[in-house]
């Protein structure tokens, strides 16, 4: 057991990570919640091995604990990969300052306790979720994954809890068959298998590039097109400044948050969150889980 902290620049509140994942289904099985801590488990990034790790809130700070199924895992590796995932990777001390500019993100902000984005664990996660979910529901995928890790990934036990991380690449490219898989999505899930062994996948490096680079590298993936590029950079690597225009969900949320006539296009949709910088994508995943969970209703006229 090894225990670490992070030290949140900006306002950070676990309990509002703790409450999007309850209601996030690609999430389901990859962590425990008991109220005050939050417990996951993960490949870590350079496919050494997995962790474990418990976090709970000690005022302003995170403090958390791990355990690692390999001595050669580096512990600053598997905190950095924890800071991602909830979005404390970035400084957050501008993000107030965009819910003062635009009293809808101000709305939400207030009603989502200043809720930061939960990422995948890494791009690689979110690279397989977006494979299996191709053309099945989000339910049915989240069990696939699930099974997934119970078969081939690490069984690890930290406060109480027992978790399975999901497969390393390694072993992913082990498995041939797998209920729910046909075998052209078996293929595609090989192809990111091999993208996170080459370093393609990694998210350092893919936040490095130019957004549109980037997208491209993802693309080059087989299975990996325009909609699950974007998601993987923005949901899977944790970029915090960008613009999911494939996303048409995310049309649908602004059209009714901002009252518009239509569906805003490209150059609409842009210029609303260009008023979020640099903070564009947590704006997008907050007027996305408000509208997921009410179905819509202008925000801009609310009192």
């Amino acid at each position: 057991m090894v225990e670490f902290t992070i030290e949140p620049r900006g306002r950070f509140s676990l309990a509002s990570a703790q409450r999007f994942l309850g209601g996030f289904t690609p999430a389901s099985g990859t962590f425990a919640d008991d109220a005050t801590r939050l417990t996951m488990a993960f490949p870590v990034d350079g496919w050494a091995g997995s962790a474990a790790a418990v976090v709970w809130q000690d005022g302003e700070l995170i403090r958390g604990e791990a355990v690692l199924s390999s001595p050669d895992l580096s512990m600053e590796a598997v905190r950095g990969q924890v800071a991602r995932t909830l979005s404390l990777d970035h400084d957050g001390t501008g993000w107030d300052e965009v819910g003062r500019r635009d009293p809808v993100i101000g709305r939400l902000q207030a009603e989502f306790d200043h809720l930061r984005p939960v990422c995948f664990y890494s791009p690689y996660e979110a690279a397989v979720q977006a494979i299996i979910g191709q053309r099945i529901s989000m339910r049915q995928a989240a069990r696939i994954k699930l099974g997934l890790a119970e078969s081939g990934g690490a069984t690890l036990e930290i406060g109480g809890q027992k978790l399975h991380a999901f497969a390393l690449p390694d072993r992913l490219l082990e498995v041939t068959e797998a209920p729910g898989l046909n075998p052209e999505k078996m293929n595609r899930l090989h192809e990111v298998a091999r993208a996170a062994l080459d370093g393609r996948l990694d998210a350092a490096r893919l936040r490095s590039l130019p957004f549109d680079d980037a997208l491209a590298s993802l693309r080059e993936i087989r299975g990996i097109g325009e909609w699950s590029s974007q998601h993987v950079l923005l949901r899977g690597a944790g970029v915090a400044d960008a613009v999911p225009l494939a996303d048409p969900r995310a049309r649908l949320a602004i059209k009714a948050a901002y009252d518009l006539p239509a569906e805003p296009d490209d150059a609409e949709l842009t210029a609303i969150a260009d008023g979020w910088r640099p903070f564009r994508m947590w704006g997008f995943v907050l007027i996305r889980l408000w509208h997921g969970r009410t179905e819509g209703g202008s925000l801009r006229h609310e009192r």
